[in-house]
């Protein structure tokens, strides 16, 4: 064999490996970019469940803000306004993510319509109406675009939707038993 040859196969050899090292680097990369998104959307999961939860710490000034926030005194309107806004918070987070290829649109009908629920509840409009130039961009926008589609593509306000977000009373009547 001459040195040619055996330097021919080398080149061969050389562009294998060059060949296999960047299909591995790629695949890499590939598995870095899904456990990165995986790993963000664990973190905007485990957020919107801090927010949910803190709402027991104010559940029924919280109940009463969805249903009559005007009805309020000053204080209990800034409870109430410090647990809806991390939900138009969140929001813009997931929005954002989305925008960066994080987050998956799913997600952002989800808790797009979250917040939909809270803000056309019969206080969470009034409050939407006072609060809503301090609400993040992304959010803000999604929000009043929402507020622009017919009524029957929104998801029902919290407080038809959830029983516990209604009037006390409201549902007395009613038997799990049935």
């Amino acid at each position: 064999m001459n040195w040619e040859a055996i330097g021919a196969i080398g080149e061969i050899i050389g562009g294998l490996v060059v060949i296999g090292s960047l299909i591995y680097l790629a695949l890499q990369i590939r598995q870095n970019s899904n456990l990165a998104r995986a790993a963000a959307q664990r973190d905007v999961h485990a957020t919107f469940n801090s927010i949910v939860y803190n709402w027991n710490n104010d559940a029924e000034i919280v109940r009463r803000a969805l249903l009559d926030f005007a009805s309020l005194s000053k204080t209990e309107q800034l409870i109430a306004s410090n647990n809806f806004a991390p939900f138009a918070n969140h929001l813009d987070q997931v929005i954002r993510m989305y925008q960066q290829g994080y987050e998956s649109s799913d997600n952002v009908q989800v808790y797009g319509d979250i917040c939909m629920a809270i803000v056309t509840s019969p206080g969470g409009r009034v409050w939407w109406g006072q609060l809503k130039h301090l609400i993040p961009k992304e959010s803000f926008a999604y929000i009043e675009q929402r507020l622009d589609d017919p009524p029957e593509s929104l998801p029902p306000p919290v407080t038809e939707s959830i029983l516990w977000f209604q009037p006390e009373g409201a549902s007395e009547g009613d038997s799990d038993d049935a």
